[in-house]
């Protein structure tokens, strides 16, 4: 289940994505935390998306 949609900002290489929230196997555990697809840095900030 997705539960936001969210705009990623890598603090490293300034590099910004779109990464969604979701359960992992519709569990209440949400999946861990994701990498900058450039960089591979773990310092991202998630800015929830707005329409």
């Amino acid at each position: 289940m997705i539960h936001g949609v969210y705009k990623v900002w890598c603090l490293r290489c300034h590099h910004s994505f779109i990464d969604i929230d979701a359960e992992t196997n519709a569990s209440a555990q949400s999946t861990p935390a994701k990498r900058c697809p450039k960089c591979g840095s773990r310092l991202i900030v998630r800015i929830p998306k707005t329409k």
